[in-house]
């Protein structure tokens, strides 16, 4: 996306709650005079696209997806903060009124991953994309699937370290026949996307 706004044009930003209870991303930049020269641009297409896609995906169950969604706004809201900073010579006030508004932003990305990442982490057949009562065939086949599909050397658009790391937490856990039988997950997908629309 373009850069469309910044600090000096109003403009909202908002997705709109979804089924699975994804907090809604709303942000209005601060009014400014008739004639006040910019401050930064802001993609905001981009981000609400990412963000919005990201819900979608976690509504759905893909939840690889989100995080990869979420990890892709955050490095594109890191990206507007250093043009912030590197701002020469604009008013002090709104670059000010502007971190903060990336910031917030920041923020609640990092709150998403945080609570995907538990999800993932507490649930090793989410973590890897099989059912419960899958074969050590299929552990191994959707271990090597995913395994160099998120390996951080081969994704240097996002931080794939976290979903790296969680599937190969799932793949150590449910390898063994006997382990695996016995494996009873922290939380599972139904509940987790209950206990966020209730947060919602």
């Amino acid at each position: 996306g373009e850069p469309l706004a910044g600090c000096g044009r109003p403009r909202r930003l908002e997705a709109e709650p979804s089924a699975g209870g994804v907090r809604p991303l709303r942000v209005e930049w601060p009014p400014a005079p008739e004639g006040t020269p910019r401050v930064a641009p802001m993609a905001v297409e981009q981000i609400v696209s990412q963000w919005k896609a990201a819900q979608a995906h976690s509504d759905e169950g893909r939840f690889h997806e989100a995080v990869i969604g979420y990890e892709r706004s955050r490095r594109t809201l890191a990206k507007e903060l250093k043009v912030v900073d590197g701002v020469a010579g604009a008013d002090a006030a709104k670059t000010s009124r502007m971190r903060q508004i990336l910031e917030a932003l920041v923020g609640q990305v990092s709150s998403e991953l945080e609570a995907h990442d538990k999800l993932l982490l507490g649930n090793a057949f989410v973590a890897l994309g099989v059912k419960s009562n899958c074969s050590t065939k299929e552990v191994k086949k959707a271990y090597r699937k995913l395994a160099l599909k998120y390996h951080p050397d081969k994704n240097p658009d996002f931080d794939s370290a976290p979903l790296f790391l969680a599937v190969k937490q799932a793949y150590d856990t449910l390898l063994e026949p006997a382990q695996r039988q016995a494996y009873r997950p922290k939380v599972t997908a139904s509940v987790w996307l209950k206990a966020r629309a209730a947060d919602t």
